[in-house]
């Protein structure tokens, strides 16, 4: 009978010590869901702060490119003015040029006959 008790004994222990076994592995898988949650959480986070950081700093360089493309559209016009204001001055003098000679010697001319 008592070689029963011990064995008895020694089945419940050993069923002791499964139950414990499988309820710390239990806990483990438990506080591995955490720990996964909570490492998913703040990648997430992590990583919608960064995105709304680049997408500030995006909409900054948007804004930038724009302000420069308007100051080039701005300087673009102005040196199409000043190309036809050269072109028009660089006829003027073509024409003066070209003319002046034959206007002297009509006023040379003109001077000559009325002396």
């Amino acid at each position: 009978m008592a070689e029963l008790n011990n064995d008895h004994e020694r089945r419940i222990s050993t069923i002791e010590g499964e139950m414990k076994s499988l309820a710390t592995k239990a806990d483990l898988a438990e506080f591995k869901v955490e720990i996964m949650d909570y490492i998913r959480t703040e990648v997430q986070s992590a990583i919608r702060a960064q995105t709304e950081e680049f997408r500030s700093t995006f909409d900054q360089f948007g804004d930038t490119l724009n302000r420069q493309n308007e100051e080039l559209r701005r300087h673009g016009g102005e040196i199409r003015e000043l190309r036809e204001k050269e072109s028009r001055f660089r006829g003027a003098v073509d024409t003066l040029k070209y003319a002046l000679p034959f206007l002297i010697s009509i006023i040379a001319v003109l001077v000559a006959v009325l002396k």
